[in-house]
C-alpha cells in the first residue's frame, strides 16, 4: 500500500483459509482535529520532528493519526499458515 502524507487511506482485507478468518482494518488520516489530538490518543498519531541546518528542533508534533489492527492480522495469517503447514 502506498501512502503519501496529507491522504485518506482506508483499507480492509478479508483472508479466509478452511475454517480460518483474518481480517484487517487500516484507516490514515491527515486531518487532525481536537477530537483526536489529545494525549490519550497518542498512539494513534504519526509523530514526527523537524529540525533547522543547527540540529536545533523547530517542530514537534503529530501530522497524521491511524487505526488499525495489524498486528492482530499479522498474527492471524501466521497461526493460519502454521496450521495449514501442521496438517501436510
Amino acid at each position: 500500500m502506498q501512502y503519501d502524507r496529507g491522504s485518506y487511506v482506508e483499507v480492509g482485507v478479508t483472508l479466509k483459509s478452511d475454517n480460518s478468518v483474518c481480517v484487517l482494518d487500516y484507516m490514515s488520516d491527515s486531518k487532525m482535529t481536537p477530537e483526536i489530538c489529545k494525549a490519550e490518543n497518542a498512539n494513534l498519531m504519526d509523530l514526527s520532528s523537524t529540525y533547522n541546518s543547527k540540529d536545533s528542533l523547530l517542530y514537534y508534533g503529530a501530522d497524521s493519526y491511524h487505526i488499525s489492527n495489524a498486528g492482530e492480522f499479522r498474527d492471524c495469517i501466521v497461526n493460519l499458515v502454521k496450521n495449514k503447514n501442521a496438517e501436510h
